[in-house]
């Protein structure tokens, strides 16, 4: 019985091979995604650049390894909750947060 040959794939930033594709793309995401999008209250999106010290910060100064778990986080925190209320985000704005120097380039849905 011929068994199906597991397909490789190979990392084209760093080389490493990966046997599944699903192994590749978590690598993918905890490793090299560089932003994340986060849909605003006001039906904006937001991209979150990966911070200096290569994590997803909150407003609320969890930080996560990949983009997917700041989403989910973002959904439930209360902080972040607060935030998109109190302030409106605009196009292009660059906000402080604790310190930390986070970009958020906010695009309308549907231009």
């Amino acid at each position: 019985m011929d068994h199906p040959q597991v397909k490789e794939t190979t990392c084209t930033h760093c080389n490493e091979v990966f046997p599944s594709k699903g192994k590749y793309q978590y690598h993918f995401r905890r490793v090299h995604q560089e932003e994340v999008k986060i849909h605003h209250s006001n039906h904006k999106e937001i991209v979150v650049l990966r911070s200096e010290s290569e994590k997803f910060l909150c407003i609320c100064n969890k930080n996560y390894h990949s983009g997917q778990s700041l989403r989910r986080h973002q959904k439930h925190c209360q902080q972040w909750k607060d935030y998109e209320t109190d302030h409106n985000i605009d196009s292009n704005s660059e906000i402080s947060i604790q310190g930390n120097i986070l970009y958020f380039f906010c695009i309308l849905f549907n231009l």
